[in-house]
């Protein structure tokens, strides 16, 4: 019995090794490395993250201007983090509003935006992704706590609207146009 015990204790460990190579958790306060120069609608964004981060995990999140868990960035900028960076931005240019949140190999997260807006974009999609839900100032939606988060060392997603402008459209009487 107590070999099994071991064995099973031996393979989660192991599979937590190879298997996620970005981790947060409850207990340990997380850095993000952002460009003072970026745009103020990246840094209400930020702010916003900080507060999801406490309510998720009940820590805190620093800022700071080269280093951190955490790599936000907007394209374009003369930022230092970006240009050691080994990573193909392709699949943004061109795009409004579009991000790209990739597992970077120093096990770090890249969260980079082809514009402001998008930066903006995926930072709030990082506080979804942990757990914090659009609706929760509209709707109340409480976020539940978690002991930690986690992507695989492959993860990368990159997003953009499909319509050129997002927001709410009203036409005619009670009807309500939602374009994301």
């Amino acid at each position: 019995m107590m070999k099994k015990y071991i064995l099973t204790l031996f393979m989660c460990i192991i599979t937590q090794f190879l298997w996620a190579q970005f981790r947060i958790s409850t207990g340990n306060p997380i850095n993000v490395a952002c460009n003072p120069n970026e745009k103020n609608v990246v840094w209400q964004a930020l702010e916003l993250f900080k507060r999801d981060y406490r309510n998720v995990f009940s820590d805190s999140v620093r800022i700071s201007e080269s280093q951190g868990n955490i790599i936000v960035s907007t394209m374009g900028k003369n930022n230092p983090l970006m240009t050691s960076l080994q990573v193909d931005f392709s699949s943004l240019e061109g795009k409004k509003q579009g991000f790209m949140i990739k597992v970077l190999p120093n096990n770090k997260l890249l969260v980079v935006g082809s514009d402001r807006h998008g930066t903006a974009y995926g930072i709030m999609e990082l506080s979804r992704m942990i757990g914090v839900s659009p609706w929760e100032w509209w709707a109340d939606v409480i976020p539940r706590k978690r002991d930690f988060f986690e992507l695989p060392k492959d993860f990368e997603i990159v997003q953009s609207p499909s319509v050129e402008y997002r927001g709410i459209f009203t036409s005619g009487h009670f009807k309500l146009n939602i374009v994301l």
